[in-house]
């Protein structure tokens, strides 16, 4: 079964299936997927588990030449925050606050803060929008959490 898995992001979209994960990034989104990858505090996110990992496999070619194909390890349970406790709504909020941290010593900040972004691996809340990642202008102090 393949199913659609995202709907609000006009940078790329989710495909699901029983035993892959295959994320297609549309021009629009290059940008912010290339930040993602070359960020070191998203790496050690990635090392740490607190964050998806992201490579791009090497039998999945893009369906145009103007986008890229990337895969993410399945997460084997999908849980939506409305069913989660408030002990995993504090612990998926304080993971964005520290990914917005660490990311905001970079040059880069997140889009947004939606828990729709997180999902959960057993107890341990796991980021896996790579695409929300973007290039912050130092200039700018307003981050448009709900955007």
């Amino acid at each position: 079964m393949t199913g659609g898995a995202t709907f609000r992001d006009p940078a790329g979209s989710v495909s699901v299936t029983r035993h892959r994960v295959i994320r297609t990034v549309f021009p629009e989104g290059i940008a912010n997927l290339n930040a993602c990858l070359n960020s070191p505090a998203a790496r050690r996110f990635v090392d740490s588990g607190d964050m998806i990992a992201t490579y791009k496999p090497e039998t999945t070619a893009a369906p145009r030449p103007d986008r890229e194909v990337v895969e993410h390890p399945r997460i084997p349970f999908i849980g939506y925050p409305y069913e989660w406790t408030p002990a995993m709504l504090h612990t998926a909020a304080r993971l964005t606050l520290d990914l917005c941290s660490a990311f905001i010593e970079e040059g880069l900040g997140l889009k947004d803060a939606t828990p729709l972004n997180i999902l959960f691996r057993g107890p341990r809340p796991v980021f896996i929008d790579v695409l929300s990642i973007e290039e912050r202008s130092p200039l700018d102090p307003i981050w448009l959490a709900d955007a």
